[in-house]
């Protein structure tokens, strides 16, 4: 460890398309699928010293003036497989 040297864990955005169904069928009955935009995320880490620390926070001050509380992520419910019918 660096004296005066602070690793900071970042989330970078990441633009991308992602696939979806659009909920149409096409003639052999296989759904329409199409594509659109999506962010997703990228955890990166960094080693800043104290001067770019400063730097790195003072850029950050408009967005984090506007930012909020993450939703949390809903709980997914266990699947479970249907039982075949005797």
């Amino acid at each position: 460890m660096t004296e005066d040297v602070f690793t900071v864990e970042i989330l970078v955005p990441v633009v991308g398309t992602e696939e979806y169904e659009t909920g149409e069928t096409n003639e052999d009955g296989s759904l329409v699928l199409a594509t659109r935009p999506c962010v997703t995320h990228e955890r990166r880490e960094v080693d800043l010293g104290k001067e770019s620390m400063d730097k790195f926070l003072e850029a950050l001050k408009p967005f984090l003036a506007v930012s909020r509380e993450p939703q949390p992520i809903p709980a997914q419910g266990r699947k479970r497989k249907s039982k075949a019918s005797a």
